[in-house]
């Protein structure tokens, strides 16, 4: 994405950007895709794969709470794995990729499904871990991955056609002008007080504190809406999805109030959507539309996923973690980057655009949906993905060939 400092007169940039915009291309992303590997020991002979698989499957602390292989197209694992939502989704998405015309290889990987990413250093620096997002930016280990909640690729695909459908029907001049998020803002109180035995009060805090990034960023943009209604309608689906934290009962140091953001908490009520749940279709009711970062860590929101096919302006709260299709965005291109301090002059700046260059944003956004995140692109970016990490490895080497499987223990798993 851009950098920083090219926002600081966003009607300047967002007018050159959108006369600029290069040709869409996917090559970014593939290219970090590779890079990312590059981090991992390749494997270069037949044997070498053998010892590479043999020590993968067979260390302890890998078992099969995280580990996959897809053999002639059937995704197998252990019901262990099973055990969380986000890995059953993940299977699910895996399993469809042939229904959207990718035949996946025969592959062997390690899937982990927290929003934080993976950071473990070099500690298993051998074998790879797909994650749905890196918290700290690209420099974080792991290989990027799809998050689960695009599920079986079919029903994904079902879900955007609803979507375009309402957005083809809603002409952009005619929507509502003020920038539209529905979600959370948790409170963390209780997981404290489960705490309350463990560790000291300082302690307990800092934990408090660390899953607070998301819902600050979430309170932040919110409190917007009490401050200019009329341009702003970031709102909480209900009362009890609306608890900010108490700022005096639990300070963060790293996320202070100001403001906008202490009277917002003192009055939640304020922030909930009286008529409740809005059905993703019905986003298209607005011209602009927002991503605001999860509700704990502060990592990457399922909320994105939809955002794209709306025919809306998009616009992302500026935040360090990266998804797999990142590296395809550009501030002023794909969408606009903002944060609390900006988005009210961003908003203006957007309502001031000549018609083309906001038609070029939304041109560009429709062009993340249809060709990546898509059910065509989700699974065109698994096939690439699993066939680099088969030449990585070596790895066909050894899947492919039924005789050389046969000698590495693989306790019963469960298929899928």
């Amino acid at each position: 994405m851009r950098p920083a400092a090219s926002r600081a007169a966003p009607w300047l940039w967002l007018a050159a950007a959108a006369r600029v915009a290069s040709p869409f291309s996917t090559r970014a992303m593939y290219a970090e895709l590779d890079r990312s590997l590059e981090r991992y020991a390749a494997v270069e002979s037949a044997d070498a794969a053998f010892a590479y698989l043999k020590d993968l499957i067979e260390r302890p602390e890998h078992s099969y709470h995280n580990t996959l292989f897809v053999l002639d197209g059937v995704v197998y694992c252990d019901r262990r794995f099973l055990a969380t939502d986000k890995n059953n989704k993940h299977v699910a998405m895996v399993g469809s990729l042939a229904a959207l015309g990718v035949d996946p290889p025969n592959v062997f990987y390690r899937f982990i499904y927290g929003a934080e990413g993976y950071n473990k250093g070099d500690a298993l620096a051998r074998h790879p871990v797909l994650v749905i997002a890196k918290y700290a930016g690209y420099g974080d280990a792991g290989v990027l991955a799809p998050n689960p909640y695009f599920l079986d690729l079919r029903a994904w695909d079902a879900e955007r056609r609803r979507i375009l459908a309402k957005a083809h029907a809603r002409p952009y001049g005619g929507r509502d002008g003020r920038v539209f998020w529905r979600g959370e803002i948790a409170s963390h109180d209780a997981d404290v007080e489960n705490r309350a035995d463990h560790g000291t009060a300082a302690e307990r805090a800092a934990f408090f504190c660390a899953e607070e990034g998301g819902n600050y960023a979430r309170l932040q943009a919110a409190s917007l809406t009490l401050a200019a209604p009329a341009r702003v309608d970031v709102r909480c689906v209900s009362r009890h999805s609306c608890r900010p934290r108490d700022a005096e009962r639990h300070p963060c140091a790293a996320y202070p109030y100001d403001g906008d953001m202490a009277r917002a908490a003192a009055r939640p009520k304020d922030l909930v959507d009286r008529g409740g749940f809005v059905d993703l279709p019905e986003y298209t009711r607005y011209q602009k539309v927002l991503n605001l970062p999860g509700k704990t860590t502060g990592s990457y929101s399922r909320n994105l996923n939809h955002l794209w096919a709306l025919g809306a302006v998009v616009l992302l709260w500026e935040a360090n973690y990266v998804e797999w299709y990142y590296p395809l965005l550009a501030h002023g291109e794909t969408h606009v980057a903002v944060n609390k301090s900006s988005l009210l002059a961003t908003l203006d700046a957007i309502d001031a655009l000549p018609d083309a260059n906001r038609t070029a944003l939304r041109v560009r956004a429709k062009e993340i949906d249809d060709r990546v995140v898509s059910g065509k692109g989700i699974a065109a970016y698994f096939g690439a993905l699993f066939e680099k990490l088969r030449a990585r490895f070596s790895l066909g080497a050894v899947l492919d060939d039924p005789c050389a499987l046969s000698l590495i223990h693989i306790s019963e798993p469960t298929r899928q």
